[in-house]
């Protein structure tokens, strides 16, 4: 079996034309004024809690799945979108597109009612690696950038399986690295379209945590129908293994597991090559 990320290129191999087709709408520099909302971060980190959250509200929309739109794939393979998109839906996304920021503006106009006043939502925890990229083409955008301690976020990952990167520290310190570092190297003026988002601040004090989000977007806050308990089960997602806490109320109770599932060799050798990350996103290692 080949690995995910040779698999991602499989199809440049049967049509190798697409390439080109593709690097084109990468390249291209057009700006798409289409109000969003991108969720990112690394994975388990809470990106899917707040995608639910955020479309509990009634001015927002978007697909509850990630589209990956700015990923190494070809923009032209449909098999990519057929779960959640319609052949109509995407030949005309195409047709009206000629970057891949004004395919994803198409998919969700084309698709969604927007209310006055909202925005899509849009999550791909891994789009957090093209942030400057995203900010320059949606100029209308807003940035939540879900963090979460990365040992519990390692932890997380390890034992659910769902982050390739997460089988060995090492690897899984590379990964976040780069997931984080467009955010922290983001300018004064840039970080005011950007609102991070503490898993463990969250998890402690949802309410408080939703009002201070919803501050940042501008818009009044729902958080009754945002936070009620019945709204993460109602998302088909909440039935999958990797998002099984999404039929759970919010809660902290995994906030510090690394404490319990990391040895001592192992937390010593996830402090001694990511110390200095850990305390740039705010972490202690004591």
């Amino acid at each position: 079996m080949l690995p995910a990320q040779l698999n991602a290129y499989l199809p440049y191999v049967r049509k190798p034309l697409e390439i080109t087709r593709n690097f084109r709408r990468w390249r291209s520099a057009e700006r798409v004024h289409t109000p969003f909302v991108f969720i990112l971060g690394p994975g388990r980190s809470g990106t899917t809690l707040l995608d639910r959250l955020l479309l509990n509200h009634s001015r927002m929309r978007g697909f509850p799945i990630q589209t990956k739109i700015f990923s190494a794939r070809p923009i032209h393979d449909y098999a990519r979108f057929q779960h959640f998109l319609t052949r109509d839906v995407f030949d005309r996304a195409l047709a009206e597109s000629g970057s891949l920021a004004g395919f994803l503006s198409a998919i969700h106009t084309l698709t969604f009612d927007l209310p006055e006043g909202g925005y899509f939502v849009e999550k791909t925890p891994e789009h957090a690696i093209h942030l400057a990229y995203l900010m320059d083409r949606f100029p209308a955008a807003r940035f939540v950038f879900a963090l979460r301690d990365p040992r519990d976020a390692f932890c997380s990952g390890r034992k659910d399986g769902f982050i390739p990167q997460a089988s060995a520290i090492p690897g899984y310190l590379d990964y976040l690295g780069a997931t984080v570092r467009p955010m922290l190297d983001l300018s004064e003026n840039e970080k005011t379209r950007l609102h991070v988002v503490r898993y463990e601040e969250f998890t402690r004090s949802p309410l408080a945590e939703m009002q201070r989000l919803m501050g940042f977007l501008g818009l009044p806050g729902e958080e009754e129908r945002q936070l009620a308990p019945t709204a993460p089960t109602e998302d088909w997602r909440a039935k999958d293994k990797q998002f099984a806490r999404l039929a759970e109320p919010v809660s902290a109770t995994t906030v510090g597991r690394w404490r319990d599932q990391l040895g001592k060799d192992e937390q010593a050798a996830f402090h001694q090559r990511g110390g200095k990350l850990l305390r740039q996103l705010g972490y202690s290692i004591d």
